[in-house]
């Protein structure tokens, strides 16, 4: 099934796994800079602001093809660089704007018909497939992957290529596609995929290679999806054989007004921390707590709670249940961290146990 949003459309995907084969074939198109072309060939601009916003939006569109085309010929960094800020620049700061209230280029009417207008293409893309038994394993947004029947290869790079000439992407806007040997997921944000030439494409829980500004939690649990599937490497080898402390870290951070304390579950003692805590799983003895303030409606009883402590209201919970933790937020370098390996291991193993839950012969096609 698919759900079609205000920003764009996505399938319901489940936990599943797909492998390319003799007879199947796994291929993914995507309309490139779908959003930005929809714009162009719509003639679409802030209706306050007139014709001129379309022309330097055009404008800024040519650049970063320009920009995109001299990175493939030459692999050079700084035309890659060029390309990912005007990319920013064409859907974060002009298209995106257009849904800021309180920005200067605000025109919701504008970005709904960019939106509406780009699902519409792309469910008539679908449709073509479908009714042409070319099973879709998963949409999303700008793409669609499908499991292809080799013997309907021609079918479907006709139906692709009809496409582009209807919806007005014959001259820009046209499909990319891409391969893959194998196709993993637990829904439709949570993915790897494998490459013919081996490389991978990850999305959610499988990306081990996250932007500065994201969190970065938990990354060896992704690195040992990627080994497993890549690889064969057993989940355990890899999380007991990686030595980098960072990648076992997490991290927590609390509104203001909320607390966190690390406790000492044999002593009870406590220590009161700062709102934003890095941590790792170990075999300590000290638990991370969070305490928020008592909500309005809520009389507290001023009885002993478990810990001994009177119990005026104030909320808690422990982070991570169950598990102890060390607090990490200064790097101290150390040749035993006492890692407690059976969290990171049991939470990769979770997650794959979701997608080997499903048989691979048992997808219908």
């Amino acid at each position: 099934s698919l759900t079609i949003a205000k920003g764009g459309l996505h399938s319901e995907d489940n936990p599943r796994l797909f492998i390319s084969n003799n007879r199947f074939l796994l291929r993914d198109a995507d309309v490139g800079s779908m959003y930005p072309n929809g714009i162009r060939k719509r003639r679409l601009y802030p209706i306050h602001l007139g014709e001129k916003w379309l022309s330097v939006y055009s404008y800024v569109i040519e650049k970063r093809l320009n920009a995109k085309a001299l990175f493939k010929q030459t692999k050079e960094g700084k035309y890659k660089a060029i390309d990912e800020a005007f990319k920013l620049a064409l859907n974060g700061g002009s298209f995106g704007k257009t849904g800021e209230s309180f920005n200067w280029q605000y025109d919701l009417f504008t970005m709904n018909r960019v939106t509406i207008g780009c699902q519409i293409d792309l469910l008539m893309l679908i449709e073509s497939f479908m009714l042409n038994d070319i099973y879709i394993v998963s949409a999303n947004t700008d793409g669609v992957l499908c499991y292809l029947d080799r013997e309907k290869e021609d079918i479907y790079n006709q139906i692709c290529k009809e496409w582009e000439v209807t919806v007005g992407n014959d001259t820009m806007g046209n499909l990319e596609y891409q391969d893959f040997d194998l196709f993993a997921q637990t829904s439709v944000n949570d993915y790897l995929a494998i490459k013919p030439d081996r490389k991978l494409k990850t999305k959610g829980d499988f990306v081990s290679d996250v932007e500065l500004h994201k969190n970065r939690s938990r990354r060896i649990v992704a690195l040992a999806l990627q080994n497993y599937f890549k690889d064969n490497i057993p989940v355990e080898r890899t999380i007991k054989n990686h030595k980098d402390i960072f990648d076992f870290c997490c991290a927590v951070r609390v509104n203001k007004g909320d607390d966190l304390y690390i406790r000492n579950i044999k002593t009870g003692k406590e220590y009161k921390k700062q709102r934003t805590v890095r941590y790792y799983i170990s075999n300590s003895n000290t638990v991370l707590l969070k305490r928020m303030k008592p909500l309005n409606k809520k009389k507290p009883t001023f009885q002993l709670d478990i810990f001994g402590n009177i119990e005026d209201g104030t909320r808690q919970s422990q982070i991570e249940a169950g598990w102890n933790i060390t607090v990490f937020n200064k790097f101290i370098e150390k040749d035993n961290y006492n890692i407690n390996y059976d969290y990171y291991i049991d939470r990769t193993h979770r997650i794959l146990d979701q997608i080997e839950k499903v048989e691979f012969n048992q997808i219908r096609l």
